[in-house]
């Protein structure tokens, strides 16, 4: 368990969803406006702390914490608080009503790598010369998110998956970003995938709880097939499928998968 007081802004997005590109550059920009003045202050061992002080009642506060939650192939519409007539996601509902629900942002690319490339930078991917999902954004000359933060004092972590260069340079200090950690799990744990992932995000939050921090945690689900765990899967034992529930144009694929029981 983590502390809700250890997280201060959580950003939940899927890749091929309606995402904020420039979300995270966002709420980084909203932390510096003209109403902030940023202070800095070294502790005992020398490291800095970014404060921010409220130009209008003087108050002194760390600045927020951001961690972005990236979903794989996750659709806009599959999430309750979104309207799917099936799906139970609670977690997820209660940040959309007790945070911000975005309902006018998009995509920068329908699939994996272009969708990463504008979160990270804020950047259409057509307008990048080489294709970072292999080759990075360095040789693209693009300044990523994480930059910003760890430029400003922040410490920078990234867990999950990658496809945003080169595996061989997914390593500490690449895209500004302290910490990298694919946990990807193996074989025998493959379709409990992001357990890992997620497993290892909580250890950062936990590690980093006392300095201001910016996370990336990108998993893997719903990009492949998964095996439910059977309590999981068990919560679903009374849907009963109709596609009244869904629009015309989902019926094809609903008529295949009840083919393919």
């Amino acid at each position: 368990m983590v502390s809700h007081e250890a997280v201060n802004f959580l950003l939940v997005f899927g890749a091929t969803a309606a995402i904020a590109s420039l979300a995270a550059i966002g709420i980084f920009q909203a932390s510096i406006d003209h109403k902030v003045v940023n202070v800095t202050e070294l502790d005992q061992a020398g490291h800095s702390r970014y404060q921010r002080k409220d130009a209008a009642t003087g108050e002194t506060r760390r600045r927020p914490n951001v961690i972005m939650l990236l979903a794989e192939d996750l659709g806009y519409g599959d999430l309750k608080c979104m309207g799917h007539p099936y799906a139970r996601t609670p977690n997820i509902d209660s940040i959309a009503r007790d945070g911000m629900k975005f309902m006018s942002f998009h995509s920068t690319g329908k699939t994996c790598a272009p969708a990463r490339g504008g979160l990270m930078t804020g950047n259409n991917p057509s307008s990048m010369k080489y294709y970072y999902g292999d080759d990075g954004f360095d040789i693209n000359n693009m300044l990523t998110v994480t930059e910003l933060f760890h430029n400003s004092g922040y410490r920078t972590g990234h867990v999950g998956k990658w496809h945003i260069g080169d595996e061989e340079n997914m390593k500490n200090g690449v895209y500004g970003i302290d910490y990298v950690k694919k946990r990807a799990g193996g074989e025998s744990d493959y379709w409990y995938k992001d357990e890992t992932v997620y497993d290892a995000a909580i250890e950062y939050i936990k590690d980093n709880r006392e300095e201001p921090f910016y996370l990336n945690v990108w998993g893997h689900v719903a990009h492949s097939p998964i095996k439910p765990k059977e309590h999981l899967a068990d919560m679903f034992d009374d849907v009963k499928v109709k596609k009244e529930d869904f629009g015309k144009h989902f019926w094809p694929k609903l008529k295949l998968s009840q083919s393919l029981n």
